[in-house]
């Protein structure tokens, strides 16, 4: 935490004024000698006239006094991962009693704030009871609005946005989703700012930067593409024709861009959604509900193999670049017990009925089971 910069602020914003100790003074309704000492570091200003100086040089009074309680990127992925490794070793109350702890320290450190929301929305299934997830998802729309006031960082503001959505999706308020993200909807916005960036990196001479967005553009696309897929299957009236040929599609774009390899959490999650399509639509025909399963073991499988840490591949050349810069690095935001906890809960769920006493998912859920901490 860097040390208050009051006394240097002071002069820097009255230098900048253009005004003299003496004006200040007679602004601030107290003498020269006063202002003098201010600025010297002998005294400070009494705690009312803050305000009133902060107004004047149209600063936030925290700006004015050189608060700011910012931790660098490494510090708050330390703090992330620490975290997430105690909600896996440690009681619920005492995880969640050192993160407030955390927050209330850093509460003007708009990153931490995020990255502890993102910690907390991914660990709301280890909430003991109602109470505890409702003073959790609470606290996650709390950050996440201060984040939002605080409009500085508009892709942080976006973010914040996103977790607390999905905080309030969780808590069954759908209209506060819906407000937010109506609009986003609109058909009548234009423009590509992926082909803008690339085709100004070439005009200007920036080869490397034009490749590694074009991928990254490329990377998105694909993980959207298969995400919001699974979103179709979540509708109870989804046709089967649609279901199928949606199936059929992203099944060839798996396949066609290694998704295994490339990012085995989002395909995990795909071939569990589809399990359960197949399970529920056909439970008469479990071939290919085996299938799905099998497949969501291999993606768990291959996702613990790679120690949870995500990368590029012989497609996706440059983005390890890009993925050494995303907020919490390579690594993936949960703990390695917990993925498997919550792999082996998918596995239990009750439209698996019929599968789980397999000799392949017994021996699975065992073989994960060696591999926690």
């Amino acid at each position: 935490m860097d040390k208050l910069k009051l006394s240097e602020n002071i002069v820097k914003w009255r230098q900048a004024k253009h005004m003299t100790q003496e004006m200040l003074a007679d602004y601030m309704g107290v003498t020269k000698s006063s202002v003098s000492k201010w600025e010297r570091g002998v005294t400070v200003p009494d705690v009312v006239l803050l305000p009133l100086l902060a107004s004047y040089f149209d600063v936030s009074i925290d700006t004015l006094m050189g608060y700011e309680p910012q931790l660098s990127k490494d510090q708050i992925k330390r703090y992330y991962f620490d975290f997430a490794s105690a909600f896996a070793h440690e009681s619920f109350e005492s995880v969640i009693q050192s993160c407030q702890k955390a927050v209330k320290k850093y509460y003007a450190c708009y990153p931490f704030l995020l990255q502890m929301s993102i910690l907390w929305l991914n660990h709301l299934n280890l909430a003991p009871n109602k109470e505890s997830m409702q003073m959790m998802i609470a606290s996650i729309c709390q950050w996440c609005e201060r984040i939002e006031l605080a409009r500085l960082d508009p892709m942080m503001i976006e973010n914040a946005r996103v977790v607390k959505a999905t905080a309030q999706l969780m808590n069954q308020e759908f209209d506060a989703v819906i407000d937010t993200f109506e609009d986003r909807m609109d058909v009548n916005i234009i423009g590509n700012k992926d082909h803008l960036l690339v085709m100004a990196y070439l005009e200007n001479g920036q080869a490397n930067k034009a490749e590694l967005t074009t991928q990254v553009a490329i990377y998105r696309g694909l993980t959207q593409l298969i995400g919001s897929s699974v979103l179709l299957f979540l509708n109870p009236d989804l046709p089967k024709q649609t279901a199928e040929m949606t199936i059929q599609r992203i099944d060839g774009i798996i396949d066609l861009y290694q998704i295994l390899k490339l990012n085995p959490n989002l395909l995990a999650q795909y071939h569990f959604r589809v399990a359960l399509y197949y399970a529920n639509q056909n439970p008469k025909e479990p071939e290919e509900t085996q299938r799905r399963l099998r497949a969501y073991i291999e993606a768990i499988n291959k996702l613990l193999s790679d120690e949870l840490v995500i990368h590029g591949d012989s497609y996706f050349t440059v983005i390890d670049e890009w993925i050494e810069e995303l907020s919490l690095g390579i690594r993936s935001v949960r703990n390695k017990n917990l993925v498997i906890d919550s792999a082996i809960q998918g596995l239990m769920h009750p439209a698996f009925n019929d599968f789980q006493k397999s000799a392949v998912i017994q021996k699975t859920i065992h073989e994960w089971e060696a591999l926690k901490c």
